[in-house]
């Protein structure tokens, strides 16, 4: 039973998960080892390019180690070269990982061909330099999102051996 409404005052309880699509959160970790799991729809998305977005912090000396992509549904994005940057809030620019408009709409499941720039890079010798929010940009020319399809899934695999 998903929903129960006992109290007759038409107030509904809802027990277990609720799936609305655009989580975002740490999936799990092993030792020094954590998977960070961003749930993508396209409502998610565009909801995440005007500023709603779960407040999920990465870590201080995070250091990424893989970006994965796994598309149920492909997305509609349009545009010229449209692309979904996903990086650091306050620095999206500079610190992010994009996903092309391409790797949006073929369903499967992919290493991202990206490897990130900036701190949140593959190949970063920093890492984070600062605990950080996440954000969305969409990038190209005049890119537009169809927030009515598309559901995948981003995994950020990252190291984190900082001492307080």
């Amino acid at each position: 039973m998903g929903y129960d409404n006992n109290t007759g005052l038409g107030v509904f309880n809802q027990y277990g998960v609720r799936g609305t699509g655009g989580t975002v959160g740490t999936e799990h970790g092993e030792n020094t080892t954590f998977y960070l799991r961003i749930d993508l729809t396209g409502q998610s998305i565009a909801d995440a390019i005007a500023g709603f977005i779960p407040p999920v912090v990465l870590p201080k000396g995070a250091n990424i180690d893989s970006f994965k992509l796994r598309i149920d549904e492909a997305f509609t994005v349009t545009g010229t070269t449209p692309a979904l940057s996903i990086g650091l809030n306050g620095s999206v620019g500079t610190n992010f990982i994009t996903i092309s408009g391409a790797e949006l709409g073929v369903i499967g499941t992919k290493e991202v061909t990206a490897t990130g720039a900036g701190t949140m890079a593959i190949a970063s010798t920093t890492g984070l330099t600062a605990a950080s929010k996440l954000a969305f940009a969409l990038t190209g020319t005049t890119p537009v999102v169809d927030p009515t399809v598309g559901k995948g899934t981003l995994l950020i695999t990252y190291t984190n051996m900082t001492k307080v």
